[in-house]
């Protein structure tokens, strides 16, 4: 239900009289009852007289006001003693915490914040046992943004609220106040029943930048919420950047291995590793692991080989996806299309061992045609500057030098969207060969038959399979198209449901070996 009062009459010492201007505001005017203020009611509005909102004054004639009877003054009061900036102004906020109206309570709780009013933490403390629900929350929100380290047991105890608002308040706080010790209360808020606790949280755990909480972030990946999961993966981004790694010695015992070659798993297995390399593969309590070195327990899990995503792009996924391929098993991507400069820090970093992410191919700036060129640059808004991490071919004529650039750039292979013609097609894909580069690109549809593209050089159909319309192709033909495609080992990617479980599994899905990893100078 919304609650309209009209701000009947303003201490005309303070305000000059001014024409009545309706603005809506949660409020809970000292008539509206306690309840309320409760989280889980819809707030009620008041339409507020406009010299309520602009009230100005010395601080000890706002004090006054904080003391009159209207509610409305008091609110604009306690606004204007936080616009005041004034440290007198801290005490009389911080009485004005216990008003009979908890909108005029939230308000001088905002104020405090304005003032940095670090002397009102006992009182914005005592507010977490208010009654009302958006007091609680608007007090949790101001020890947060004072930095109020000697509220940090109490926000811990906070993420006990009986209302989410509030549990989200203080999950938020407990990310300013950047304390470690309040990481553990912090993951165990990842399992709240509410998202926007879950989401405070992770958003909290990625500000502390502590480890220890990457597992519990990696399983939040997998949220039914999106901004939780979002908010997961930017944490994931944010924390303690990796030491290098040390030639330490390690068995992990009881694992399930998958080698990856098409054999059965095999239970019971120890897996002992030196520094980055797997050293020792046996079975539980071989003699050939070595005595006296650090054991993991890994009972119920398994070892699998490293994946690849054969198809990424960190212009669009940013930062925080390095940790979530990691978090996924996947060990190496092939970035199509980005700033190259930026993935050979990110490399050299990752090598190091002091940041955590996969290996990473990269083709740098994308191959496009004029037409597509041109296209960009209206979506964009500056249309002077050309798309970002893109390379234009006007024709078969520069199609040797614009490659001849981009492979001088150190790239791994070479990435072409878009081409204008047939005869831009080729002089690219020659080009590629000449620089002892792979071609991956779009599927050409309609432009070149499927077979050539095998014999090209193309070694990567991306976005979907070519040519379509596979199963109504005669047998003859599909079988010469599959013969090409696996014998020059051609990868589609990702497959569609165009070929049958056989037929599909007669092309490699094995990418084309990539000459190296992206230069570390």
């Amino acid at each position: 239900m919304r609650v309209l009062v009209i701000a009947a009459s303003l201490i005309t010492s303070i305000v000059t009289p001014v024409t009545v201007t309706v603005h809506l505001v949660p409020s809970c005017v000292a008539r509206t009852p306690r309840s309320a203020c409760d989280c889980s009611d819809e707030p009620p509005f008041v339409v507020e007289a406009a010299g309520a909102r602009n009230m100005t004054g010395s601080v000890a004639t706002l004090t006054s006001a904080l003391r009159s009877g209207n509610e409305a003054a008091r609110r604009g009061a306690a606004r204007a003693l936080g616009r005041s900036r004034s440290s007198a102004a801290v005490a009389p906020l911080t009485r004005a915490l216990s008003d009979s109206s908890c909108l005029v309570a939230v308000a001088a709780a905002r104020a405090i914040t304005e003032i940095d009013g670090a002397g009102a933490t006992p009182g914005l403390i005592a507010a977490l046992d208010s009654d009302a629900c958006r007091l609680r929350a608007a007090a949790a929100e101001a020890l947060g943004e004072l930095g109020s380290t000697a509220a940090l047991p109490r926000l811990v105890a906070t993420l006990r609220d009986k209302d989410a608002r509030v549990r989200a308040a203080a999950a938020e706080s407990l990310g300013d106040l950047e304390d470690r010790s309040a990481v553990a209360a912090l993951m165990a808020a990842m399992g709240d029943a509410d998202k926007h606790v879950r989401q405070m949280a992770a958003e909290s755990l990625g500000e502390l930048g502590d480890s220890r909480a990457s597992g519990t972030l990696v399983r939040a990946l997998q949220d039914r919420e999106k901004h939780v999961r979002q908010a997961a993966a930017e944490a994931l981004g944010r924390l303690d950047r990796v030491p290098a790694v040390q030639a330490d010695r390690y068995a992990i015992r009881g694992v399930t291995l998958i080698d990856g070659r098409g054999g059965s798993p095999e239970r019971g297995m120890t897996v002992v590793v030196r520094g980055r390399h797997i050293e020792t593969v046996a079975r539980d309590g071989s003699p050939t692991v070595p005595a006296g070195i650090r054991v993991i327990d890994g009972t119920g899990s398994y070892v699998i080989p490293g994946l690849w995503d054969t198809h990424v792009h960190f212009r669009l996924e940013g930062e925080s996806a390095l940790r979530m391929y990691i978090a996924s098993g996947v060990t190496t991507v092939r970035d199509a299309g980005g700033p190259l400069a930026t993935l050979r820090a990110w490399n050299r970093e990752i090598t190091a061992g002091t940041r955590v992410g996969p290996r990473i191919f990269a083709s740098g700036p994308m191959l496009e045609s004029p037409a597509s060129i041109r296209g960009m640059r209206i979506e964009q808004a500056d249309t002077t500057q050309p798309p970002a991490d893109r390379a234009v071919i006007t024709d078969a004529a520069s199609a040797a030098r614009v490659v001849d650039s981009v492979a001088a750039l150190g790239v791994d292979f070479i990435k072409m969207r878009t081409f204008k013609d047939v005869a831009t097609y080729w002089a690219v894909a020659a080009a590629a060969r000449r620089n002892g580069l792979a071609l991956v690109a779009h599927p050409p549809w309609g432009a070149i038959d499927p077979v050539a593209v095998a014999d090209s050089g193309q070694r990567d159909v991306e976005h979907g399979f070519f040519p379509s319309g596979l199963d109504t192709m005669q047998a003859a033909s599909r079988q010469r198209l599959i013969e090409a495609f696996r014998t020059r080992r051609v990868v589609q990617g990702p497959f569609r449901s165009a070929l049958s479980r056989r037929e599909s599994s007669r092309i490699s899905s094995c990418s084309t070996p990539i000459r190296r990893p992206i230069s570390a100078t």
